[in-house]
Parts: C-alpha cells; sequence; structure tokens
C-alpha cells in the first residue's frame, strides 16, 4: 500500500467529495490538479485517464510536490467503459504508473458508485489508503454537514433540529 495514493469512496457521491475536500486540507500548500473523473465511453477513459497520467508524470514549478485529485469517477462504478476488452489496455497502463508513483506526488480518487466486485476496485484497494463512507454512516455526515454550515452562517441550530432533518 502506497501512503500517497488514496481511494474515498462510497454510496453518496456528496459525502464522498466533502471527505475529499476534507482529506486535501493535509496537503494545503501542496499545488493541486483536480481532474473531472466523469466518463461514459472509451474515449472519455482514455482522455480522462491520459490527463490523469501526464499530471501525475508533470511537476509543478514552484515546488517539488504535488497533489492530483481524480474527482468524481465513474471508473469503478457498474458499467463503466474501463470494463471493456478496450478500455482494459488505458486501465493496465494507468495502473502501472500508479505503482510506480513517485512520494513526492500525492493522488487522491473519489468514486461513487463502485463495484466493489471488480478486479480494478481489489487492485486499487490493494495499492491506495482507502475509506468507505457506510450508507449507515450519512446520518452523522449530515449532522458533520449541518453543524458547519451553521457555524459558518453563524446560526444557532437546536439538536432536535437536526434530528429532524436526520429523518
Amino acid at each position: 500500500m502506497n501512503e500517497n495514493l488514496h481511494l474515498i469512496f462510497g454510496a453518496d457521491d456528496y459525502f464522498v467529495d466533502l471527505k475529499a475536500k476534507k482529506l486535501l486540507e493535509q496537503f494545503e500548500g501542496i499545488p493541486l490538479e483536480i481532474i473531472d473523473g466523469s466518463m461514459h465511453s472509451i474515449a472519455d477513459l482514455k482522455r480522462i485517464l491520459g490527463q490523469a497520467s501526464e499530471s501525475l508524470r508533470t511537476m509543478d514549478f514552484f515546488s517539488d510536490k504535488k497533489c492530483v485529485w481524480l474527482r468524481s469517477t465513474s471508473l469503478l462504478s457498474n458499467g463503466s467503459p474501463a470494463f471493456t476488452e478496450s478500455g482494459q489496455t488505458y486501465v493496465e497502463a494507468w495502473l502501472d504508473l500508479l505503482k510506480k508513483l513517485p512520494t513526492e506526488v500525492q493522488f487522491l480518487i473519489s468514486a461513487s458508485p463502485v463495484d466493489k466486485r471488480t478486479r480494478l476496485f481489489k487492485t486499487l484497494q490493494e495499492l491506495c489508503q482507502c475509506e468507505e463512507l457506510e450508507e449507515k454512516n450519512s446520518k452523522d455526515y449530515l449532522k458533520f454537514l449541518v453543524q458547519k454550515l451553521s457555524k459558518q452562517l453563524s446560526i444557532g441550530i437546536e439538536a432536535a433540529a437536526v434530528e429532524l432533518l436526520q429523518q
């Protein structure tokens, strides 16, 4: 498992995105490149994995470190072009790159939904530090979000009101 590879996944894309942003706070001050990971065709898969590969290989001019976020990717979802015969070629080359990723580069993948039965998911699970946001915890995430937003807006919200929102 590589310390610089991170996979955050779960059923709710909003909370996955929120958790990914929270993780990125650890890398504040490091140049960040965000890649939209939504893909629907082989052409999208080729373009996105190519862009991610390029970003992972290219260092920033002003820093010896870099952070790349493959955001909200459908790479691991059921029906992804990555699971087609022609998509496998691009995925294998991309995985080879991830296995050799220098420690100066942090790579975050956020994905929702995820098909955990696939070989691609299992390979990423071996390579990455993984965090699954289970649906049973979505009430906790909602509570956290309400508290955070109410604090930002300088408004008070009673516990009973938060309980009502969670129902």
